[in-house]
């Protein structure tokens, strides 16, 4: 019953917690970046789903919370419905393929997470420029926002891949 509780009550409510945090890193990332030549967008949630597909069996509370924190991105951040809902549950899907393959140590979790980071972060601007939203160059996206970005990134994900590690042998626990 512990169980239950934890992977259909209390994992929703720590992918919020990831939501909102993506939100707070957009409000204090300009005034650490500088003159506003680099933008740095974090990706929490996403990492957040990755880590926890990585380290959880039971996937379907991830699935589940993926479409609808994909909903909810999208109406609070991107304004753009049906982008995250879909990616969000495809991210748990292909590090689910690919789990098995992957040797169960920092180093391969944070790679992991960072390459699909970096897929993540180029698919958002090929649809964004396919529907007219960005119209910045490709050379000026990889200098301006998806280098400082996959830094940032890189580096949470460091943080998040202990701190997800131990919440999801908690969570499977009795």
């Amino acid at each position: 019953m512990a169980r239950y509780f934890k992977s259909r009550v209390l994992l929703p409510l720590l992918l919020l917690i990831f939501f909102f945090l993506d939100g707070i890193m957009a409000t204090i990332m300009p005034g650490f970046v500088g003159d506003g030549a680099f933008r740095m967008d974090s990706a929490c949630l996403m990492m957040a789903f990755i880590l926890f597909a990585l380290n959880l069996e039971d996937l379907l509370p991830l699935y589940m919370s993926g479409f609808v924190m994909g909903f909810l991105y999208d109406l609070y951040y991107t304004e753009i419905l049906g982008i995250h809902l879909f990616l969000f549950p495809l991210a748990v899907y292909v590090t689910h393929l690919f789990k098995h393959q992957l040797p169960t140590n920092l180093y391969a979790s944070w790679l992991w997470t960072v390459f699909i980071e970096a897929l993540y972060d180029q698919l958002m601007y090929f649809i964004f420029r396919m529907l007219g939203v960005n119209f910045s160059s490709y050379g000026s996206f990889l200098v301006a926002i998806f280098i400082p970005s996959l830094l940032l990134n890189g580096f949470l994900a460091f943080i998040f891949i202990w701190l997800l590690r131990h919440l999801s042998e908690w969570i499977e626990s009795e």
